[in-house]
């Protein structure tokens, strides 16, 4: 799943604030905070089915790019160098400059 819950709370939390500010002829509060709170607590199951999206989206994507792009080790290019051997070729590169 992409992002957190924490964002799913984000989600409401900023869509209760907005609402909430744009109600701004305060009549009664049961009135103005009832259907906030069940549009916060829509937005907040919104925001999860969003996620869930761009989940399946992403994860499909890197399923496709694993398949494409296979990883193979090839042993005989692989060769592991000492620190003695290191020297050497920094000292042949340093020759080779000068």
């Amino acid at each position: 799943m992409v992002g957190t819950m924490m964002s799913n709370f984000w989600i409401a939390l900023l869509t209760f604030s907005i609402l909430f500010l744009f109600s701004y002829p305060f009549i009664e509060g049961a009135i103005i905070l009832i259907p906030i709170i069940l549009w916060a607590i829509l937005s907040f199951f919104i925001t999860f089915g969003g996620r869930a999206i761009l989940s399946y989206v992403l994860d499909d994507r890197m399923k496709k790019i694993e398949v494409e792009v296979p990883f193979t080790q090839d042993n005989s290019q692989t060769k592991v160098v000492g620190s003695k051997e290191y020297a050497e070729i920094i000292k042949d590169m340093i020759n080779e400059e000068s």
